[in-house]
């Protein structure tokens, strides 16, 4: 099994289409795999108290059956139990506590909170209670944010040699750019909302990419915040990028403008910026995918890439 594959929703209970969202496309669910702090405690101190019968067994000479078969059979309990605890989660505790189902659409998706009698294993057994449910249809959505922040490092991770943790930020804005579901500080662990953050991008990104054309077919360009791209049409802040030759550089964050001749880039300085490059940051930029995979569209041809 790939390591993906166990966080999709099984077969069985994924819902059926009749949400108004158009075709089921894909689920996931959370996979928690949390051990019990006092599991390892538990299994050292019955081999510890294995390891003293043994030598109190071996030393004496007046030792009775009973009692031998007795002690072990106690250790081997205690140490059955810290087994459990290390591997497996406290039942009853996380029982009460509800276990996220994100289900996929080719026109939204469903994030909903499901509580389960029995959690075995780290795995949610039976259908389970919803107790919270978020509907998004892209109909009424604007917009999708997708991007990573990197947080500073503690002075032990520091110490370490870390640069610090990474969290991803998911926002769904509607069309007058007001949120209308958030996930914030999502950490790399999180394995499930990970991935339907991207396949709900990726649906996303279908009926996103319909609208554009529209929009660019109408006014003759597309509007990207502080960006207006069309197929002859670059500007950034109002400076027109079309009338100079330039190579450009994508990367998760920056849209990177290098002129083919620096010198007379407006932004050219012979200590600090030599290559007269210019900088747009897309980190956190309305639709970044579809924007990128338009911007290389158009201009492929004629910028450098």
């Amino acid at each position: 099994m790939k390591d993906n594959e166990k966080y999709l929703i099984p077969k069985g209970t994924t819902p059926s289409d009749d949400t108004g969202l158009g075709t089921y496309v894909t689920g996931f669910r959370k996979v928690l795999f949390q051990k019990s702090k006092w599991g390892l405690p538990v299994f050292i101190l019955s081999l510890i108290a294995l390891f003293f019968m043994y030598r109190h067994v071996i030393n004496s000479n007046d030792v009775q059956p009973v009692f031998v078969v007795l002690m072990v059979f106690v250790t081997l309990v205690f140490m059955a139990a810290g087994l459990s605890l290390l591997i497996n989660r406290d039942i009853r505790k996380e029982a009460k506590r509800p276990f996220d189902y994100i289900f996929v659409y080719t026109n939204g998706f469903v994030w909903e909170k499901k509580r389960f009698p029995v959690v075995n294993f780290g795995k949610p057994m039976g259908y389970g209670e919803v107790v919270e449910s978020t509907k998004i249809c892209f109909d009424k959505v604007g917009s999708i944010v997708l991007f990573n922040v990197r947080h500073a490092p503690t002075r032990l991770e520091a110490e370490s040699g870390s640069d610090g943790n990474i969290t991803t930020t998911f926002k769904v804005l509607d069309k007058d750019e007001k949120v209308i579901f958030l996930r914030e500080n999502v950490h790399s662990y999180d394995h499930a909302d990970l991935l339907a953050f991207e396949a709900i991008e990726k649906s996303w990104n279908g009926l996103a990419r319909n609208r554009a054309m529209a929009e660019l077919a109408q006014t003759g360009c597309i509007k990207f915040g502080n960006i207006t791209l069309g197929r002859d049409l670059f500007t950034v802040d109002g400076n027109d990028y079309l009338n100079g030759v330039y190579r450009y550089v994508i990367n998760n964050n920056l849209l990177l403008l290098y002129p083919l001749e620096p010198e007379r880039s407006p932004y050219y300085d012979k200590l600090r910026n030599p290559s007269g490059a210019y900088a747009v940051s897309i980190s956190e930029m309305l639709n970044k995918e579809l924007f990128i995979e338009l911007f290389e569209e158009f201009f492929r041809g004629r910028f450098g890439a």
